[in-house]
């Protein structure tokens, strides 16, 4: 009978340490070599163009950091209400935490900063510095008030979701508060958002506290008029605006991947964009007939 031979153990060493190498390559890929320079292309619902056609907005070219000067420690994160913002939140300040940066708070008893739903306001902020390293709570963005206390390197990042499921989800946190309460006092809080966007014209009112959550709070948030939301000139103009101020703006949908893009442009570590998720509803809190809202028709399509 034959036997197997045996494997000499000069060869299964040099197996382990090959399979031990490669998992390594891997795991801690180079900066420099693992994303080197891309295309990208705005592929949406009007082609790979936008709706501005070929000659309005053409692919853009970009080249991801070498990071030879360390990781970014400069940042600040406009937190957008009702879209997986707690989780990037808790991502900001613990990285503010380990390295030991100093951090703009919201005034004791405030859940938002510098003031909002004004433009944020250096004056409104904890504790009263001359600049900050890091942001990571909800404000109003205004980049020439933040200019005023940000270093003239920090790197600007937001989070944006789709406006449908951002607008059920800010309509079912916000159901029983202004402008819904008032609005709506008379109908039960869990019929409100169903009888609201039946009829969003009979019920909306512009000179009522907080109009504008019933309307593209990010939009708000990011420092536009969203009673203007539906003007394409506008709109367009908002998003140079944004393509200018914004280091990166991470998409909600696309969650874990936006993350791994803001870790190669900020030059982190892949430690520092570990999380749990923070403030998620269970899927029986959710309206069923979330697609059956009305919305400006530019709101939806030029925003996201």
């Amino acid at each position: 009978m034959l036997r197997a031979r045996k494997m000499p153990p000069f060869f299964k060493l040099t197996l382990v340490v090959l399979c031990a190498y490669i998992l390594w390559t891997i795991n801690h890929p180079e900066p420099s070599d693992a994303l080197p320079t891309r295309h990208v292309r705005n592929i949406g619902p009007y082609g790979p163009y936008g709706p501005y056609g070929q000659a309005g907005r053409m692919p853009m070219r970009f080249t991801f950091p070498t990071c030879e000067n360390g990781p970014s420690k400069n940042v600040a994160f406009l937190k957008t209400h009702k879209t997986g913002s707690s989780t990037m939140s808790n991502i900001m300040l613990r990285f503010a935490d380990t390295h030991n940066l100093t951090v703009g708070l919201p005034l004791e008893g405030k859940w938002e900063l510098g003031g909002y739903p004004a433009f944020i306001d250096k004056q409104l902020i904890d504790p009263q510095l001359t600049q900050y390293n890091v942001l990571g709570h909800h404000f109003r963005f205004n980049k020439q008030k933040l200019d005023e206390f940000m270093p003239l390197d920090t790197k600007y990042v937001t989070i944006i979701r789709s406006p449908v499921d951002n607008v059920e989800s800010v309509f079912g946190f916000f159901q029983d508060q202004m402008p819904f309460e008032e609005w709506l006092g008379d109908v039960n809080a869990t019929d409100r958002l169903k009888t609201f966007y039946a009829e969003p014209t009979k019920y909306f009112k512009r000179d009522t506290d907080w109009y504008f959550r019933s309307k593209n709070h990010m939009f708000f948030d990011i420092g536009f008029d969203v009673n203007r939301a539906g003007e394409e000139a506008y709109v367009a103009s908002a998003i140079q605006e944004m393509d200018k101020h914004f280091t990166l703006i991470l998409l909600t949908d696309f969650f874990d991947e936006s993350l791994i893009l803001m870790k190669h442009l900020l030059c982190w570590d892949w430690d520092d964009i570990v999380y749990i998720k923070f403030k998620m509803r269970i899927e029986e809190a959710k309206a069923e007939n979330a697609e059956n809202f009305k919305f400006s028709p530019p709101a939806r399509p030029f925003k996201y």
